[in-house]
């Protein structure tokens, strides 16, 4: 908890050592699936930090799945503490990118929909080559209509 509370006020800091506080965001990044329950204690614990040491926004990052894990459960939390959350996937339109491929693509589209009514600020894309990644934002956008990435 006190190297989350540092991160975030070190680079306030920095930002306003620049002089860009109104050019400038601070954003907190909280990767993968969140797969115990253990790992959902974190993520409640970092709450209480950035409840005194507020970000603008926390990056969700190299999500593979929402189910069968406690992951929808952290997201919940997230957009419940009413800082924006922007959740980044590693998928695309044709599945999970990496060692456990997964060919359903549709799921990506039904699991946009669900976080659409979840209100998350938005919904990217991230880990993908180039190759994987093309055309699965135009893709979305024919189905969604929260901010993609």
């Amino acid at each position: 908890m006190d190297l989350a509370q540092k991160s975030v006020l070190l680079a306030r800091d920095a930002i306003k050592g620049c002089g860009r506080q109104q050019q400038c965001a601070v954003a907190f990044s909280i990767g993968g699936d969140i797969i115990t329950k253990q790992q959902l204690g974190t993520v409640r614990l970092l709450l209480r930090v950035l409840e005194d040491t507020r970000a603008e926004l926390v990056l969700f990052e190299t999500l593979s799945m929402m189910t069968g894990n406690w992951t929808k459960a952290a997201i919940e939390m997230l957009i419940e503490s009413g800082i924006p959350v922007w959740l980044r996937f590693r998928r695309c339109r044709y599945g999970v990118w990496g060692i456990y491929a997964q060919p359903e693509g549709d799921y990506f589209v039904r699991l946009a929909e669900e976080i659409e009514q979840m209100v998350a600020a938005a919904v990217q894309i991230n880990c993908l080559t180039v190759e994987m990644a093309s055309g699965t934002i135009p893709w979305l956008r024919d189905f969604r209509d929260l901010p993609l990435g």
